[in-house]
């Protein structure tokens, strides 16, 4: 029996190449069909175009390392800002790019699931 996601279940990362920003099991989805501010928008867009363009240019070996990192925590707050725009129908998962902060974050997954809080 496979498990389907919500039908509002988003990922948030950018790529090498497609300028997308958001992904479901069916692939690319378009920010623009999502009901948030224009402001954050056109923050997301020019965060994704960034990226795109210091990629694309072959960039990446002119950029130290932390750029990345800085980037990758840029975009969790915008993806963080974006899931406070949708409605609770929507999920939206970030997916760093930047290994440190992949590792990061999964550190602190498992730090998370490994705690134990007392009830109330």
């Amino acid at each position: 029996m496979s498990r389907k996601t919500p039908p509002h279940a988003f990922r948030f990362f950018v790529d090498d190449a497609s300028g997308v920003v958001l992904w479901s099991d069916e692939g690319a989805e378009d920010l623009d069909a999502l009901p948030m501010s224009n402001d954050l928008r056109d923050r997301i867009q020019a965060w994704v175009d960034e990226y795109t363009v210091v990629v694309g240019s072959r960039g990446r070996a002119s950029r130290p390392a932390d750029w990345f990192v800085e980037h990758d925590r840029l975009g969790e707050s915008l993806c963080q800002e974006l899931r406070q725009q949708l409605d609770p129908r929507y999920t939206v998962r970030y997916e760093p790019h930047a290994r440190d902060v992949r590792e990061a974050s999964a550190s602190a997954r498992s730090r998370a699931r490994s705690m134990c809080v007392p009830e109330s």
